[in-house]
């Protein structure tokens, strides 16, 4: 395996194809493994709730891909920072969370 130093992308592995060879190119962070954390503080949520103004809550393309925001889903926020806020899907929150 050899990497090329001199540039932002590194390239990282060749492979065989049954038609052509090619250089698999891959970024550092494509590279690196998932590890597992638990999560040290209580999380601010509320429901969503049709008509909300969403203006500054992130969305997930993959949640908006599947049907968000609806109802279920909850709105998150940095507890240090009020003005961050994201999209919780109704799934993943019903499988990782629960009432204090």
């Amino acid at each position: 395996m050899t990497a090329v130093t001199d540039s932002p992308i590194r390239i990282l592995a060749t492979q065989r194809l049954s038609v052509c060879n090619f250089l698999a190119v891959r970024t550092l962070t494509e590279m690196t493994e998932y590890k597992k954390y638990r999560r040290k503080l209580v999380a601010e949520m509320r429901p969503y709730k049709d008509g909300d103004d969403l203006n500054g809550v992130s969305i997930s393309n993959v949640d908006h891909d599947a049907g968000s925001p609806k109802p279920g889903d909850m709105i998150a926020r940095n507890p240090k920072n009020h003005t961050d806020k994201w999209l919780v899907a109704a799934k993943y929150f019903a499988d990782n969370f629960e009432a204090v």
